[in-house]
């Protein structure tokens, strides 16, 4: 089979927010929430018992992986703004939310994507 007979239909919208689809609100919204909570963190940390913040650190660990995982991963392969200023702000909110850059990741996992069979366009990037 050519790898060129495929056509890989992407998701439009007429959105003048989101780059595909208006779906894109709910990783958002996931990845708000996650900065929130770990702000939330920050403030309750002098005032919640030890075995409060245990829990919480505990369930911010398992959110920590949902959103690098889930979120952030999706982000790096479909921006989810038009805007590249939303995207740039989004990628730093995930950046502080998960203590981990945002564009160290997505340097990182690109070079994953070199060599792995992954359809390319004609600057290289992977396309699907």
């Amino acid at each position: 089979m050519n790898a060129d007979a495929i056509r890989i239909e992407r998701p439009t919208t007429n959105s003048k927010l989101f780059a595909h689809t208006r779906w894109d609100a709910v990783p958002a919204a996931a990845g708000l929430f996650h900065l929130a909570y770990f702000l939330g963190l920050f403030f309750l940390y002098p005032h919640a018992p030890l075995w409060v913040m245990l829990i919480l650190g505990f369930t911010y660990s398992l959110m920590v992986n949902a959103s690098i995982n889930g979120v952030g991963h999706n982000f790096i392969h479909n921006p989810f703004f038009r805007s590249q200023l939303l995207n740039r702000l989004f990628g730093i909110t995930q950046s502080i939310a998960c203590c981990f850059s945002q564009t160290i990741y997505d340097a990182v996992h690109m070079q994953h994507h070199k060599g792995n069979s992954d359809r390319q366009d004609e600057n290289g990037d992977t396309i699907d």
